[in-house]
């Protein structure tokens, strides 16, 4: 009996790195300062986009804030605190990425609000694993959109063990 429990465990153990390969969500984590780079904890942070509506949050007693399991696309993120200008940031939102943002607001003598659209940082340090996204403009790009293979040879790290030619190792 205890053979086939412990089959069974390391049988559902040996699964959950699978699960773990099907992540199709992405994270935003970011943090709220003034000019000065001192932390604005209770700053609002409110989150738009068609995937999820709006989702409002407060920053924490350190300035940060984070907003986990979106659905990959664009998405705009505003911060405002009294006081302080508001400031909008456009940003697109990739399967298995963590986004990390700054929002510096400036003390508002007079309501203003600061729209950034920058490009969204290409480095995730929270990520600890390797992937890709390869997206539809991408994919059109290769000569054999149609062959696995193909579009495998484009990722950064992938060995393929032989050469495929005249397609003679399609799929």
């Amino acid at each position: 009996m205890n053979k086939k429990l412990g089959l069974v465990l390391a049988l559902a153990l040996g699964l959950v790195p699978g699960a773990w390969a099907q992540i199709a969500t992405g994270n935003i984590y970011g943090t709220v300062v003034d000019e000065s780079g001192a932390v604005l904890p209770g700053a609002n942070v409110t989150l738009s986009g068609e995937n999820v509506g709006s989702r409002t949050t407060t920053s924490g007693t350190q300035g940060e804030f984070r907003f986990l399991n979106l659905d990959p696309g664009a998405y705009r993120v505003s911060v405002s605190l009294t006081g302080f200008g508001i400031v909008n940031r456009d940003l697109n939102v990739i399967s298995g990425q963590n986004l990390t943002l700054d929002f510096n607001l400036k003390v508002a003598s007079v309501e203003e609000t600061v729209t950034v659209t920058a490009e969204t940082p290409v480095i995730d340090a929270k990520k600890t694993g390797t992937g890709t996204t390869v997206d539809r403009e991408e994919l059109s790009r290769i000569p054999n959109s149609r062959d696995p293979w193909a579009a495998l040879r484009t990722v950064p790290g992938v060995q393929l063990d032989r050469v495929n030619q005249s397609g003679s190792e399609s799929g």
